[in-house]
């Protein structure tokens, strides 16, 4: 079954993966522009800016 939340997914990888990925996770979470988004899309992270925000 695939993950609903980044945390289920992070938690489902091996460590030395999951290292690596927290690594790129942050560079891309402190340079992200407002209003974008992190979450589950297509049974992997993504970033995007919410319906919320942009119909």
């Amino acid at each position: 079954m695939a993950a609903s939340t980044v945390a289920q997914y992070l938690a489902a990888l091996p460590a030395d993966r999951r290292a690596a990925l927290s690594a790129v996770r942050k560079v891309i979470n402190e340079n992200l522009p407002d209003g974008y988004e992190e979450g589950m899309q297509f049974g992997m992270i993504g970033w995007y800016v919410p319906l919320s925000v942009y119909p």
